[in-house]
């Protein structure tokens, strides 16, 4: 089993294929696992999982991240033949109990370093065949996710919750979930912004639609990234930036 890391940061990174070179194919979704000097850089792919590992005090890993060619690192990556249950991988997170859990196009398995074992349907029946979106964990060991069949999902203690829509916004493929400072859970969906409330989904009066992104400022902000714009929920409203603000 993996140690659970104390500091995980998100990156992002894309990366381009060289004749001959080993290389995280394609845009990539990387995650920094860190415990004590040890450091781990774990890539989300269109072709599975791969593994980049660092091994560099923590005060000089900026510098040699940013001065190192990609090509340096040792890289494995893992694939169906690994027992991965489609190679398209789209979430990865991790709980605290150490365990990975990868999200691909036709569902989730869990990962202890060696081996890969995919989310049986009788643990999860309604997440069978799932395409999962979106993965988040929280400080009680909960494994969150987010699918395209409209709702989210809490898995903990062996146990599956379903929570689903309470209205008619259209909640499928939920792409974008957190967990603010309040200990609500948010959903991104292609209908917009909702909440987990009660066993359900509840629709935030924010104007998004497809949403990809949520994140919470320092000062409890929601920012929504969407199709349409990026919104800024606070206590006094809702403010939608778009080119006209300069977004690209």
């Amino acid at each position: 089993m993996l140690k659970s890391a104390p500091d995980v940061h998100r990156l992002r990174l894309a990366v381009t294929r060289k004749p001959g070179s080993a290389s995280v194919p394609m845009k990539s979704s990387l995650t920094l696992a860190q415990r004590g000097s040890f450091k781990c850089l774990i890539a989300a792919t269109l072709c599975g999982v791969a593994w980049l590992y660092l091994s560099a005090p923590e005060q000089s890993l900026a510098a040699q991240a940013a001065a190192r060619p990609l090509r340096q690192y040792i890289i494995r990556a893992w694939t169906t033949d690994d027992g991965l249950p489609i190679d398209k991988v789209q979430a990865i997170a991790q709980t605290p109990d150490g365990y990975l859990w990868i999200g691909t196009e036709g569902g989730i398995a869990r990962f202890d370093g060696v081996h890969f074992k995919p989310l049986a349907p009788a643990d999860a029946p309604m997440l069978a065949g799932a395409s999962c979106r979106a993965l988040m964990t929280t400080p009680d060991g909960s494994l969150w996710i987010g699918t395209d069949k409209g709702a989210v999902a809490r898995y903990f203690g062996g146990r599956t919750e379903l929570y689903s829509n309470k209205g008619t916004n259209d909640t499928s493929f939920i792409r974008a979930l957190l967990r603010d400072r309040q200990g609500t859970i948010w959903a991104g969906a292609g209908g917009g912004v909702f909440k987990v409330e009660g066993r359900g989904l509840v629709h935030a009066a924010v104007e998004a639609k497809g949403v990809y992104s949520l994140a919470e400022s320092p000062a409890g902000d929601l920012w929504v990234g969407a199709n349409n714009g990026l919104f800024q929920v606070t206590a006094g409203g809702v403010r939608r930036y778009t080119r006209q603000d300069g977004l690209p």
